[in-house]
């Protein structure tokens, strides 16, 4: 034990005995030793002491100078009638020489009470218990930022829901010998999340996230690069999201074999979307509005199958444009109109061009092709009502009629169209030109790599 310091050197040992032999009570002298010693003296560390060091308890300590005396000098310990002046006198000065002394003291030291002592299960109940506490904490914080998210977010439909209809596009005065046109984008059957191996459509194809997010952004290039024509002036662009944008998991394989799951891959282009219209306005200077027309298509549902009369409230697809007119909504080139039902319809140059995902129109194999069904339904649909172009998507086979536009995949060629005995064609989306005197101006495909 050597080299250890200790306080109780044998200075401080007398002081303490001092202390004790000063005083009758235990409370007031381990208070007295405290004041001179300049540390805390409890009595279980003084009675350890005066026994180690002099082998003594230290109840046969206390008051032995005040015993020792005579009686007559100990005027408090007289009755008080037995007291002469002089010695009611020296009474007066003890007390209040006792009274100053015990104005300087600390506080008396209680007796520690014993400390109960820790057993693993404590331990362990008090490490479950911070735990606990810090995963409320977390849930708590995680609950009010959704809470904030999804007020934000209902304030953004309320607002939506309460703004004007947006207004035709119309033509302006001539600039020159330009003639004005609305470049119209059409986008759909992205099918971004679905996996296609090369091995299972005889090495025609292959398909995953990293192709999808790279023809996406080559989208936003193609649109900049066809509105180069010099023979238009364009203040005015579309682009036409007609649905399919994700597979979703309406059949049991797309559950084994998709790369996200539906809300996953709702996250996935949200983002995506994003950046391909920013980067569209970024590259378009020119451009002062930009109609992003928003139709659902049948794989973004969340029903076993089409509800009719309740098909935008049951889809993915509906949710997923409203996120995104909400993060647009900082730029005002941004027009969205978003699909209530099956059809949305926008006016341009006094025509109107009607946009869907085509999933309504049935094609059973026939001779004619897909056409010839989608004519007679369009027939029966619009009877009385001047539609100058409809374009629609579904069906991944890029055909323009003139007065029908069907669009092309980006996934390109599936298992499922192979199943079906479908011609091969090469991923692409469709692009046209809509002229203010002559209407469709020019039609081209988007080819993506």
């Amino acid at each position: 034990m050597s080299g250890i310091v200790t306080k109780w050197s044998p200075e401080n040992v007398a002081t303490l005995i001092s202390c004790l032999r000063r005083n009758v009570n235990e409370t007031t002298a381990m208070a007295e030793a405290s004041l001179l010693l300049g540390f805390e003296v409890t009595f279980p560390a003084a009675s350890k002491t005066i026994n180690r060091h002099c082998n003594m308890r230290l109840s046969q300590l206390l008051g032995q100078d005040i015993k020792s005396q005579p009686p007559k000098h100990d005027p408090s310990t007289r009755p008080l009638d037995d007291l002469d002046p002089e010695s009611l006198a020296e009474l007066a000065a003890f007390r209040s020489t006792q009274a100053a002394r015990a104005s300087q003291l600390p506080p008396a030291f209680a007796k520690p009470e014993p400390k109960k002592e820790r057993t693993s299960d404590d331990d362990l109940a008090e490490h479950r218990s911070k735990v606990r506490i810090s995963e409320l904490e977390d849930a708590k914080k995680r609950l009010l930022k959704d809470i904030a998210d999804k007020n934000e977010q209902i304030l953004i439909l309320q607002e939506l829901r309460r703004s004007k209809p947006l207004g035709p596009i119309v033509a302006v005065p001539k600039a020159g010998k330009q003639r004005q046109g609305v470049p119209v984008m059409v986008c759909s059957d992205w099918h971004v999340e679905e996996s296609i191996d090369p091995k299972t459509v005889n090495g025609l194809n292959e398909y995953n996230l990293d192709i999808a997010a790279r023809c996406i952004d080559q989208m936003a290039d193609a649109f900049e690069w066809l509105l180069r024509d010099q023979r238009f002036d364009c203040r005015t662009g579309i682009v036409a999201l007609l649905g399919d944008l994700l597979s979703g998991y309406i059949h049991e394989e797309l559950q084994e074999k998709n790369f996200l799951s539906p809300p996953q891959a709702i996250i996935w282009l949200l983002e995506h979307l994003e950046k391909m219209l920013r980067k569209i306005a970024a590259l378009c200077p020119n451009l002062d509005r930009i109609i992003v027309a928003c139709c659902d298509g049948n794989h973004g549902r969340n029903t076993h199958k089409i509800r009719v009369s309740t098909r935008t409230a049951n889809s993915l697809e509906w949710m997923l444009y409203h996120a995104l007119a909400g993060k647009m909504a900082d730029d005002p080139r941004f027009e969205f109109r978003i699909a209530e039902g099956q059809w949305l319809f926008v006016d341009v140059f006094g025509d109107t061009i009607a946009f869907t995902h085509g999933d309504s129109f049935q094609y059973g194999g026939g001779v004619g092709g897909i056409t010839i069904p989608i004519r007679r339904g369009i027939a029966r649909e619009f009877q009385g009502r001047k539609i100058k172009k409809f374009c629609m998507g579904h069906f991944h086979q890029r055909t323009d009629l003139g007065d029908i536009l069907i669009n092309g995949s980006m996934i390109g060629y599936s298992p499922y169209a192979m199943r079906v005995h479908a011609p091969y064609e090469q991923r692409q989306q469709a692009w046209f030109m809509w002229d203010s005197e002559r209407g469709q101006a020019a039609s081209n495909p988007i080819w993506l790599t």
